[in-house]
């Protein structure tokens, strides 16, 4: 790899692991507001699980210098951080008390349909065991995250 490509790796899984911490730490507001405070901490801790693999993910692919991994999609730097500011910004919402109980569940299925947390499997391309199990677990999870509030939002209009 590249270190143009390595460098611009190394920065984009360090801005993803901030959007899930960011995530995790809305999840955990949600938490506080006393709605359904079990499910909010435990989407709020697979979040902070997914920030952790991305961050193992990182020291995996400098370990090696790269070797093994090649380029995949290219998640724009700036689109990330629009998406950590917009989840900032419905946190500090949840904290007002401007978004509430049933609300929460549409606000958290937007963020887990995001399409960066969709797309985190086209970043690199590698046949590295650790890594893909790494991934793996954060894909298995955001799927699980979108069908369980599927069937939240399904249940409220039921």
């Amino acid at each position: 790899m590249k270190n143009t490509d390595m460098k611009t790796l190394m920065e984009t899984l360090g801005l993803l692991a901030v959007s899930e911490r960011t995530i995790e730490g809305l999840y955990s507001e949600c938490a506080k507001t006393g709605s359904d405070p079990e499910f909010w901490s435990m989407l709020a801790a697979q979040e902070d699980r997914h920030a952790e693999n991305l961050e193992e993910m990182a020291r995996l692919i400098a370990a090696c210098l790269g070797v093994g991994f090649e380029p995949g999609r290219e998640f724009p730097l700036a689109a990330i951080r629009t998406f950590i500011k917009s989840v900032a910004d419905v946190t500090a919402r949840v904290q007002a008390g401007l978004v509430r109980g049933n609300q929460m569940y549409h606000m958290a299925h937007g963020i887990e349909q995001a399409l960066i947390e969709q797309r985190y499997g086209e970043l690199v391309r590698t046949s590295d065991l650790a890594y893909t199990e790494l991934m793996d677990e954060i894909t298995t999870q955001t799927e699980t995250h979108n069908r369980i509030l599927e069937e939240k939002i399904s249940g409220l209009n039921g």
